[in-house]
């Protein structure tokens, strides 16, 4: 009997210092799971909602700096672009295939008229690892844009027709990859539709844009890369021919009174187009002059050839994208031109 309670009590008390071992782990563990929420919820709460913050499952990013470490990808190379339309369908319209308006107060001969074009910028411009931001000299304005969107290199690698350390860019509309990036500025969110928020991954910013576009960028691991504001698309041959593109359809306008859309063919007199050519020489001729490099000087004595005009001439309707259409310049036949 005696023997029997000796052994209980002996695995008794061993059971007891089990018990008592596995409390003491318990204890450390939750000690140290304890103190590690602690610091979470200290790093958390002194540093990160100053920057981001969850408003209905949403990101919030404002322009407060980030203040913690944030694990960085080296191998990430990320494309941003800034724009204010909507990318329907993960399409981003070029400025030419959206159709984007403006109006210009164009004066020829003493006489102002209002003159509505649209953009003839056939190029999207992107940004490594970063965003694009105002520049000095005041020719790039950007304000606060709605949508910055952010998709992976590789994925429009194939696009992309220039690249230099300020900016790259494409030229046409781009389709985007599964599920991009779009960080939309907060007061523009119900704009997006909501049959499209399923296409993205979307947060919302709220501040500067390229603070905000930033600390999204290091939210994905991404490491910034410092970017330059030298010449680039600036100085290329796509921005001659534009800029001999929206001049055309500025002046084309002014004579026909806003009634060409800028896009589809049209017709003018020899008195319309000789007033098109007195236009160009008067107001805009290095705007368009640029252009003929692109067209190529061969081109020249064809046309002249075929049209028996000046060479100055020749170089004109070259410029703006004018097309021989059995023409005969001494006659009252018509010429059509359309985007070249």
């Amino acid at each position: 009997m005696i023997a029997d309670l000796k052994e209980k009590l002996e695995s008794l008390e061993q059971s007891i210092s089990s018990e008592t071992q596995q409390k003491q782990e318990v204890d450390a563990s939750l000690e140290i799971i304890t103190n590690t929420m602690l610091e979470q919820k200290q790093q958390y709460t002194t540093d990160l909602p100053d920057s981001v913050s969850i408003i209905d499952d949403v990101i919030l990013i404002n322009d407060q700096p980030i203040t913690v470490d944030m694990p960085i990808d080296e191998s990430q190379d990320v494309l941003v672009h800034c724009t204010d339309f909507f990318p329907k369908n993960k399409t981003i319209l070029s400025n030419y295939d959206g159709n984007k308006p403006f109006t210009y107060s164009l004066t020829y001969q003493g006489v102002t008229k209002q003159v509505q074009y649209i953009s003839h910028r056939h190029t999207l411009h992107f940004v490594q690892n970063n965003t694009v931001e105002s520049t000095p000299d005041g020719f790039g304005t950007w304000e606060q844009p709605k949508y910055i969107i952010i998709e992976p290199t590789n994925r429009l690698k194939d696009q992309i027709i220039a690249s230099n350390a300020a900016e790259s860019w494409t030229y046409g509309s781009v389709a985007l990859g599964e599920k991009p990036i779009l960080l939309v500025r907060k007061d523009a969110y119900d704009d997006i539709p909501k049959e499209e928020l399923s296409n993205f991954n979307v947060m919302m910013y709220e501040g500067d844009y390229a603070k905000c576009t930033r600390t999204a960028l290091r939210l994905c691991g991404v490491k910034i890369k410092e970017r330059t504001d030298s010449a680039g698309h600036s100085n290329s041959l796509e921005m001659a021919v534009e800029a001999s593109l929206e001049f055309r359809h500025m002046a084309t306008n002014y004579i026909k009174d806003n009634s060409w859309d800028g896009k589809s063919d049209i017709s003018l007199t020899e008195e319309e187009l000789f007033a098109l050519y007195e236009m160009s020489i008067d107001i805009c001729h290095k705007a368009y002059a640029g252009a003929t490099k692109a067209c190529g000087a061969s081109s020249i004595p064809t046309l002249k050839k075929l049209t028996g005009v000046p060479n100055d001439f020749a170089k004109f309707m070259i410029s703006l994208g004018i097309k021989k259409t059995e023409i005969n310049i001494h006659s009252k036949k018509t010429m059509i031109y359309i985007e070249s």
